[in-house]
């Protein structure tokens, strides 16, 4: 399981006055090439309900998404993935997105 880092809201959250229930900023190392475990779980916190949330996304398809963004995996190299839980449910990858792009 990977947790959340402590998020800035300065710098992660909406410039645009979007409701976001909940920030998950995740910093991983991820071998390409020899998967631990199936899946991948990322946890944090839900500001609004006051409960931990999760992702749970198999390793095969986050390394494909990861190389499909054109973020290769060589080697140890360290990820960072910010999502943004919103209020329909629904997660958003925002990880390097200009000001709401």
């Amino acid at each position: 399981m990977i947790c959340t880092e402590p998020v800035d809201e300065r710098i992660y959250s909406s410039r645009n006055g979007n409701v976001i229930v909940s920030i998950g900023l995740f910093k991983f190392k991820l071998n390409a090439t020899k998967s631990e475990s199936d899946f991948i779980t990322f946890a944090f916190q839900n500001t609004i309900k006051h409960r931990i949330e999760f992702i749970i996304i198999p390793t095969e398809e986050l390394i494909h998404r990861l190389t499909k963004e054109n973020r290769t995996l060589n080697g140890n190299q360290t990820h960072k993935i910010v999502f943004w839980l919103m209020p329909d449910g629904f997660i958003y990858n925002c990880t390097d997105i200009g000001i709401e792009a």
